[in-house]
């Protein structure tokens, strides 16, 4: 039986640079078998109640990353914001930043999945 689909799903949505972006680097992420996780902020209701993903001014992926000298079950966090070519953080985003690199955590801040990819040579050896 087909599966019947609502009139919005049938329009295309117009993709943004800061979508796009992060499609790059999902993509770039995957194909490294890095793992990691999406922390869009949501709030959004439930059939039953509201639900609340991440937290303001997070960064849009946090990824885990083998350890280069460290035991196999060693990971470095890294952080990752994504921003389109004139993007720029938001008060928040910048205080959730400090208060990750005080807990020696990695943030960078990806305009294209290069960012990822320079951060990852110079810290990883990929």
């Amino acid at each position: 039986m087909p599966v019947k689909r609502s009139r919005k799903s049938a329009v295309r949505r117009k993709i943004t640079p800061e979508k796009a972006v992060c499609r790059q680097i999902e993509d770039y992420l995957t194909a490294h078998r890095i793992r990691y996780f999406s922390s869009e902020v949501y709030d959004g209701p439930t059939p039953r109640a509201w639900l609340k993903v991440g937290e303001k001014g997070m960064a849009d992926y946090t990824a885990f990353i083998q350890h280069p000298s460290g035991p196999a079950d060693a990971f470095l966090i890294l952080h990752i914001e994504t921003k389109a070519a004139k993007g720029k953080q938001s008060f928040v985003q910048k205080m959730w930043q400090q208060t990750e690199e005080a807990s020696n955590r990695y943030y960078i801040i990806a305009k294209d999945y290069t960012d990822v990819e320079r951060w990852l040579r110079e810290h990883v050896c990929l």
